[in-house]
């Protein structure tokens, strides 16, 4: 029911940075070329193509019932 996504580190498993987002994100993927990061928000009908290295949102992408 969180509108935040929390970026741990991959090492120690403690939160490092938090990304508002939106309601209820879920269904996170990295691209298969890495780099970016996806995830899916069914509350607002989008996908978000994140930037892990800038920790932002780099588009918002409308898909129904992602």
């Amino acid at each position: 029911m969180s509108d935040t996504l929390t970026v741990v580190d991959g090492r120690t498993l403690e939160p490092v940075s938090t990304i508002k987002v939106g309601r209820e994100p879920h269904k996170f993927r990295q691209a298969r070329a890495g780099g970016t990061v996806y995830s899916c928000n069914s509350s607002s009908n989008e996908m978000l193509e994140i930037d892990p290295a800038n920790l932002r949102i780099v588009r918002r992408i409308p898909i129904l019932d992602p």
